[in-house]
């Protein structure tokens, strides 16, 4: 487990029960897209617990919108108009869990620095046959 019922009342100030931060793992597990075994970086599972926490307490009180509920970002009443979030992320995952897991280290954008594309000297003597 990424957190314990009484971290999750430390960081959060709410009770909850070891099945739903059960449940509310294999949710951050399937957003993270790596499950507990994988991680190995002691910041990442400290944000994970954290995330763990945030999203069980988001599903404490309305657990149905998590399982049920489509993803949508607005409905309208004139001409019947739905906007679907492209995202997918609105009804499932906890807001400040979202936060959290931004922050996880292989999450991040990356870069690296690369040379030359071209290793060649910008003179070549052909009649020699070397550069």
């Amino acid at each position: 487990m990424f957190t314990s019922v009484a971290h999750t009342k430390q960081i959060t100030g709410k009770d909850v029960d070891l099945a739903l931060l059960n449940r509310a793992q294999s949710i951050i597990e399937l957003y993270i897209g790596k499950v507990e075994a994988n991680v190995d970086n002691g910041n990442d599972i400290q944000l994970l617990a954290k995330a763990t926490a945030y999203q069980a307490v988001y599903m404490q009180d309305n657990e149905s919108i998590v399982y049920e509920q489509i993803a949508v970002t607005s409905q309208g009443t004139t001409d019947s108009r739905v906007d679907f979030d492209q995202k997918m992320l609105s009804p499932w995952i906890s807001p400040l869990a979202i936060i959290a897991c931004k922050a996880l280290s292989f999450k991040r954008a990356r870069g690296i620095r690369t040379g030359k594309i071209f290793q060649l000297p910008t003179f070549i003597d052909w009649r020699e046959g070397r550069r």
